[in-house]
């Protein structure tokens, strides 16, 4: 019996340190005084690498922006050579699971973080998963005291960004709250979409519009501000359903700003900065150069990508038609109900029980809480133009 409790015991243990994680940079020491942006790969399961290749495109847009910069790339073991091949350092990987505990200790010495990217499976019970163990999951939502070192440690040109599946319903509207900074979040599912010779970043099983030889073929050379791998991840275009439950209620075809409240001005240069470092092939120094520039990105961002060509435009001049104007317009490019949110929140729940949620999670739904036409869509893009419009263009600031 005792040697039986040994061998469960040394199972154990092993297994809790099989599974590692570690720290890495574009620098050979991370270096407290530098302006520092944070991107963590959680636990992939069946997504194999699109994690890590998502979280290096992104990367390589940021030294893009600024090479001096550094980059703090937090992960498990298994995507150490992912990151080595792009050039980055391994810092350090004495650690057992990835976990908030890792970054915290990633970021500790640093005095100002610009960003931080998570890529990481997420729902709106427990937040974003970051590694699995044995007989526990490292999981990270707005009540970690992470936030608290990350609180001190950002201004108002600061943001997160959280790339996973519906953490808009309740990880990002609260954590924006906690920070007082722009939070990105999206309200449905998400899929990883690549750049084909067509100029369209497309999902692999989407993009109907290619030939059959275009299939799965990068456009690396029109799309350099991607990096090498040119994967980004963005929400699909129509409702959640799946393990959580029926999401029919309503959701969003983008990524959602959330501020902490409607007039926080503290949201303003970060979500400029999302904005202008999302994957796209336009390049960051242009976007930030004119109006033009700008709204060519947002629209990039904000409108599904479709393989319809007709579709793509639709949502492209309803937008356009918005640009210099105040109308308030529920249209919305999203193959369901568009949810009705702010920059505070949405006025939807999830509704599960932790019964349901343990052993019958497909029961789970979201539920919307006004009947109401959203305008939620076009307000969003309208308050996108107005800010960059005042901290560039009014302003006469040189970006």
């Amino acid at each position: 019996m005792l040697k039986n409790l040994m061998l469960i015991i040394t199972i154990l243990t092993y297994s809790s340190f099989a599974s590692a994680s570690f720290i890495a940079s574009n620098k050979d020491r991370i270096d407290p005084k530098l302006p520092t942006h944070v991107l963590v790969a959680g636990a992939p399961d069946e997504l194999g690498e699109l994690f890590i290749y998502s979280l290096l495109t992104r990367a390589k847009i940021y030294l893009e922006k600024s090479p001096s910069e550094q980059i703090i790339i937090i992960g498990r073991n298994e995507d150490k050579q992912y990151i080595r091949d792009a050039g980055f350092k391994i810092i350090t990987s004495k650690f057992g699971l990835l976990k908030s505990d890792t970054i915290k200790l990633g970021i500790a010495n640093i005095k100002y973080l610009n960003s931080m990217d998570i890529y990481a499976h997420s729902n709106p019970i427990t937040g974003a998963l970051l590694d699995i163990g044995t007989i526990t999951f490292q999981i990270l939502n707005e009540k970690d005291d992470l936030w608290d070192e990350v609180k001190n440690k950002t201004d108002q040109s600061s943001f997160i960004f959280i790339h996973g599946c519906n953490a808009g319903i309740k990880f990002a509207p609260l954590l924006a709250k906690k920070l007082r900074i722009a939070v990105f979040a999206a309200l449905t599912s998400t899929d990883f979409q690549f750049i084909y010779k067509n100029n369209l970043w497309s999902s692999e099983n989407k993009n109907e519009g290619l030939k059959k030889s275009d299939k799965n073929t990068l456009n690396y050379s029109t799309a350099k501000s991607c990096g090498i791998y040119c994967t980004r991840m963005k929400p699909d275009n129509n409702s959640y359903k799946g393990h959580w439950g029926d999401w029919s209620a309503g959701g969003y075809p983008t990524y959602k700003l959330f501020c902490g409240n409607n007039n926080n001005e503290n949201c303003e240069l970060g979500a400029l900065e999302a904005i202008f470092s999302f994957p796209s092939i336009y390049k960051y120094k242009d976007i930030k150069l004119n109006l033009e520039n700008f709204n060519n990105q947002l629209i990039e961002i904000m409108c599904p990508n479709e393989s319809s060509t007709e579709n793509r435009e639709e949502c492209r001049s309803n937008l356009l038609q918005l640009t210099n104007s105040n109308q308030t317009s529920n249209y919305s490019p999203f193959q369901g109900k568009t949810l009705n949110c702010d920059r505070g929140e949405c006025k939807a729940h999830f509704n599960c029980s932790a019964m349901k949620a343990a052993f019958k999670p497909w029961l789970c739904e979201l539920v919307s809480e006004t009947d109401e036409l959203s305008t939620t869509f076009t307000d969003e893009y309208q308050y996108f133009i107005s800010i960059y419009k005042k901290n560039f263009t009014e302003k006469n600031l040189n970006p």
